[in-house]
């Protein structure tokens, strides 16, 4: 692909990394709030902050007490905020539709209004309807593609978003990460962690040459997280792994945060000569190593339990219809 100084363009971005507390929405806005008001002081067009920013995470139905409504609490937040220092921001939330649940991401403009959404596709699956993600906004500096976590960890994300034909990519987590050595986890395994996390937005921006603005909540896990997978993750050894990281379209680090709370913000360039699709070794469908047991046989299983308890709840659709739709 070919292109021209006259279509070059530079924007400056903001990741932020904050730990979100479990339930804790008027606590957690507060805090995101402080820290884009930095991003934007720092003259940061795009500010983009973790999965669960508003409600905290776990993995099952947990996530249920904290949900909204469209046009809730968290979105009116958001877009008064945006509009207020007359930039992009994003937020993750859980958000209540019809009779379903969703692991949302939504994007504000300068103008107030929702720019765009995402529903996570490669959800927790136990507590929330699989999603549409990625989604793409158009944006006077360009395309932004948007997933949220796991979305981007299988191998299909990458070409999904070439297809769509992004600028530039947001990439809200909430990445749980061995953090201390115990009986089940070596340094080894604790270094090559870090290493992943602390890669994955220049993984993202050298196979698409596109800027990557990666937030992650940093922290403890507030407890044992929810389902099979948050028995394994024991929170003397588990935590949210930070790392937040704004690569640009080269592939290089501009900005990276260690486990600290804060805000990084850097100039990255959108160049259409630098876009281009290298695709990525698949390992049983993700795009980094694992069990083979696991990835092939143990995690379908309970993908599909998952899936079947969700869809046979009659709680589930009590509960959504109840908090989409409230009684007047």
């Amino acid at each position: 692909m070919t292109g021209s100084a006259s279509n070059v363009r530079a924007i400056r971005v903001a990741a932020a990394q904050m730990r979100a507390e479990n339930g804790g929405r008027d606590s957690n806005l507060r805090k995101a709030a402080g820290l884009a008001e930095q991003a934007a002081k720092a003259g940061a067009q795009l500010i983009v902050l973790p999965e669960g920013t508003a409600a905290g995470y776990t993995l099952d139905r947990r996530m249920w007490d904290w949900a909204e409504p469209a046009g809730g609490p968290t979105e009116q937040w958001l877009t008064a905020l945006s509009k207020r220092l007359g930039v992009y921001l994003g937020i993750g939330l859980f958000e209540a539709d019809g009779a379903d649940f969703y692991n949302t991401y939504v994007l504000a403009g300068p103008d107030g209004t929702v720019a765009g959404r995402v529903h996570k596709r490669r959800t927790e699956f136990a507590a929330f309807r699989a999603g549409d993600s990625p989604a793409f906004v158009d944006t006077p500096f360009g395309r932004i593609g948007m997933g949220i976590c796991a979305d981007f960890h299988y191998v299909d994300m990458p070409g999904r978003l070439s297809e769509g034909n992004v600028d530039i990519v947001l990439m809200p987590h909430a990445w749980p990460a061995p953090v201390k050595v115990s009986k089940l986890v070596t340094e080894q395994d604790v270094r090559e962690s870090r290493e992943l996390v602390a890669g994955y937005a220049q993984f993202y921006a050298r196979a698409l040459g596109v800027p990557v603005v990666f937030a992650d909540q940093t922290g403890p896990l507030a407890g044992r997280l929810g389902g099979f997978m948050g028995r394994l993750l024991d929170p003397a050894v588990f935590g949210y792994a930070g790392c937040s990281t704004i690569a640009d379209s080269d592939g290089s680090a501009r900005a990276q945060m260690g486990p600290e709370e804060g805000i990084i913000v850097a100039d990255v360039t959108l160049d259409p000569s630098r876009k281009h699709f290298s695709a990525p070794k698949s390992y049983y469908g993700w795009l980094h190593p694992g069990e083979p047991l696991m990835r092939i046989v143990i995690m379908p299983l309970l993908i599909a339990e998952a899936k079947l308890s969700y869809s046979v709840s009659v709680e589930r659709k009590r509960r959504a219809r109840q908090i989409a739709s409230p009684a007047r």
